[in-house]
């Protein structure tokens, strides 16, 4: 048992040592190499609302102009003559020079343009971001940016379905594009921070799916999908690392008769949902740790109470808490279903509806189902939902984000209606 643990915390440190380096390295890369396409990024916001349609009216068009500011913003601070420092002590110019607030999108521009120190701490989170906007700014500005991480998002969505195609699993690759779809996924196009998540998730469940015997059985990519989506996304749709390709290494096992008897199974996923989210909590845990003890200042309180407003905080809204807490799931399903409001109730029944239809085809067939592989695949159909019931301010404020965790039920019940049928578990003996 010692002897494991021992392995997984070696796994999980180097992870996080790679990772920080590579940030680290980044923030070497002086001002005035990044200055004229930082400018020009800049430029591109400086009279942007924090947030717009790009249609004009539904949410999941959504571009979070103010997003995409604050993390350029900290990219362009991480210079300084201690690289080290530079990428633990997150900041960034919120716009106000204590006379006027001109608001962060056009503070960006005052920031770089005019020298305006940063003036905001945002040390909660590691921003793995910067690495890309850093190194990509040598070349070019965020709009090239975004287009370029988009196209490899493409690509690896095209690699993923190349492999199930050849593989056998065909319907499998049909689905998980579907429940892309359902999602809207070209839209992460509008903003650099709703690239994150999808740039960490496309390439576990493609290593998910190339190397199944291994990531069913070992922890250890658990271990490092969790720390990545730590390390690079800021609350956006995190579940899509763990659940999703959970989900398509069962759905190809559930076509192949491998699964095993329901409590071995459930047991195996508890195992790795711990591990990820041990992961992925010590990540958050050692930034604040670290970026306490680089700039000789606590900023673990600062994080603890942001993250208690995301919890139930009633931040940007007067609705209470509990009124935030029944609002969040509907305002997510709103998003899905094309809503021109925060949360369109018409578009909020459709969906129920639709749930509840397919919930009645699942039950009315249930006696033709694997009940391992249904019960298996609702628990994480559910994940996404607890979740935004748990940071209920968080995500009912930016369920035009948070919404394309969806994508996990919607594969879930997908793959339950289509290659949901009676297969005999396989003995443990078997699991080779």
């Amino acid at each position: 048992m010692v002897k494991y643990l021992l392995k997984y915390l070696l796994i999980y440190v180097e992870t996080l040592l790679i990772l920080f380096g590579a940030l680290t390295l980044s923030a070497l890369i002086p001002q005035s190499a990044l200055y004229k396409n930082a400018l020009s990024s800049a430029i591109s916001y400086k009279k942007s609302p924090p947030q717009e349609t790009a249609d004009g009216s539904h949410y999941n068009t959504t571009i979070d102009n103010y997003a995409d500011v604050v993390e350029i913003g900290v990219m362009w601070n991480m210079s300084a003559p201690n690289p080290f420092v530079a990428a633990l002590d997150s900041k960034y110019y919120d716009g106000n020079d204590g006379t006027k607030d001109y608001g962060e999108n056009y503070g960006l521009y005052k920031n770089i343009k005019d020298g305006f120190a940063p003036n905001t701490d945002y040390s909660r989170y590691w921003h793995g971001g910067a690495i890309f906007l850093r190194t990509m700014h040598l070349l070019t500005d965020i709009q090239h940016i975004r287009s370029i991480l988009f196209l490899i998002s493409l690509l690896l969505i095209a690699l993923i379905c190349y492999r199930l195609f050849k593989t056998g699993n065909s319907l499998i690759a049909i689905l998980f594009v579907v429940s892309l779809i359902a999602v809207q996924f070209w839209n992460i196009r509008l903003s650099f921070e709703f690239e994150l998540a999808m740039l960490v998730a496309l390439p576990i469940v493609l290593y998910c799916i190339t190397h199944i015997h291994k990531a069913n059985e070992s922890l250890s990519v658990w271990i490092v999908s969790g720390t990545l989506i730590a390390f690079f996304d800021i609350l956006t749709c995190e579940l899509l690392t763990l659940a999703l390709p959970i989900a398509l290494l069962l759905a190809i096992r559930q076509r192949k008769g491998e699964l095993l008897d329901l409590r071995s199974e459930l047991l195996a996923m508890a195992k790795k949902t711990i591990v990820w989210g041990t992961a992925y909590l010590v990540t958050f845990l050692s930034k604040w740790g670290l970026a306490s003890l680089a700039m000789g200042e606590n900023r673990i309180l600062n994080a603890i109470e942001a993250a208690s407003v995301r919890v139930g905080g009633e931040v940007d809204t007067p609705m209470s808490t509990i009124e935030l807490f029944f609002s969040s799931i509907p305002a997510n399903l709103s998003v899905i279903m094309g809503g021109t409001e925060r949360v369109s109730w018409s578009m909020v029944i459709i969906a129920f509806l639709i749930i509840g239809c397919a919930l009645f085809y699942i039950y009315y067939n249930r006696r033709k189902m694997n009940i391992p592989f249904i019960t298996l695949m609702l628990v994480l159909a559910l994940m996404p939902f607890i979740r935004y019931l748990i940071l209920s301010n968080h995500s009912y404020l930016h369920n035009y984000f948070t919404y394309r965790a969806l994508a996990i039920p919607v594969f879930a019940i997908l793959t339950i209606c289509f290659i949901g049928q009676s297969a005999a578990p396989a003995n443990k003996s078997s699991k080779k």
